[in-house]
């Protein structure tokens, strides 16, 4: 489960990236609740998400952890490391719940992001993926996954 608590390798923040604000914060406003303000989006007053200028229409997740920096995985998935203050919200209604990373190889992804941010990985006898936690933690801080991606296979 996420939780707030910012230990290094947790999902700490999360930012949309488009290039129309008013669109996006309209969009997330009717079908999340969320209200816009600053760059921020928020959710019963608290901070769920950010919102950047860009071009690609895409989601990046950044890990609590130092020092901080946007990084590429082996399969171009990009994604951060954030030193700073998290998310005021998650696992909530209207909140980020849950990762799932769909990989063309999701044994050399697993070993990748175990190798930068120390995540340690959970088999469960007949799910499908790997589920993730912070190193360190117990088997209730699981935030997300990874599988086979199915255009790939």
């Amino acid at each position: 489960m996420l939780t707030t608590d910012l230990v290094p390798g947790a999902p700490a923040w999360i930012e949309l990236g488009t290039p129309d604000r008013a669109r996006a914060a309209e969009f997330y406003g009717r079908v999340l609740g969320w209200e816009h303000r600053a760059g921020l989006f928020t959710c019963d007053g608290r901070t769920v998400a950010a919102h950047v200028p860009s071009g690609s229409g895409s989601w990046t997740v950044h890990f609590a952890g130092s020092p901080p920096a946007r990084l590429t995985d082996p399969h171009g998935v990009e994604f951060g490391v954030w030193q700073a203050e998290g998310l005021d919200a998650v696992s909530t209604p209207g909140a980020l719940t849950w990762l799932e990373l769909h990989s063309p190889e999701p044994e050399s992804s697993a070993a990748f992001y175990r190798s930068v941010l120390s995540w340690e990985i959970q088999v469960i006898p007949g799910a499908p993926g790997q589920f993730l936690r912070p190193a360190g933690t117990g088997p209730g801080r699981l935030f997300g996954a990874i599988v086979a991606d199915s255009d790939a296979c």
